[in-house]
């Protein structure tokens, strides 16, 4: 029965692009800019200063070049998104949190990224992180996405391999 399955497809579409425009709906007007970083341990307390300095001199660099952005991020509590989100706080930023649905496992994290990328981000800001964040990287470059890639020592731009 052709019919049915397409009958099936064409629900399924529709109830895909109903959750969509509800999530759109949950998002503030604006430009997204998606933020993603890991838990990074620090050597020192100098570090981690830096570290930290280095994450809010970047979002600041990108809030000059989109005045009106919406900082969307995983909201890890542990993690460098909480250094993100207590800058989009202290600058009146408005920022969307995009957890991991943990019934997903192995695949929440990827699934995360899909949903932050469907929001055809202005830039990606991407700090150090695992393959997840990889893949993030290398999916937003494959979307033509501004990739601000601050993956090097302590939250800076890395270093270009020499040759």
């Amino acid at each position: 029965s052709a019919m049915m399955t397409s009958a099936l497809v064409e629900g399924r579409d529709f109830l895909r692009a109903r959750a969509e425009a509800k999530r759109r709906a949950a998002v503030p007007e604006g430009t997204p800019v998606v933020f993603a970083g890991g838990r990074t341990r620090h050597a020192t307390e100098a570090d981690a200063l830096t570290f930290g300095n280095n994450v809010w001199a970047t979002l600041d660099k990108v809030r000059d070049r989109v005045p009106d952005m919406v900082l969307i991020h995983g909201g890890d509590t542990k993690g460098v998104d909480r250094l993100a989100s207590s800058w989009a706080e202290r600058r009146g930023i408005p920022q969307v949190t995009f957890s991991l649905d943990m019934r997903l496992g192995a695949r929440a994290g990827f699934k995360r990224n899909e949903r932050m990328l469907s929001l055809d981000p202005r830039y990606v800001i991407a700090f150090p992180g695992n393959g997840v964040l990889e893949r993030l990287v290398i999916e937003a470059k494959a979307r033509r996405i501004t990739v601000v890639d601050r993956r090097g020592p302590l939250g800076t731009s890395p270093k270009a391999p020499p040759g």
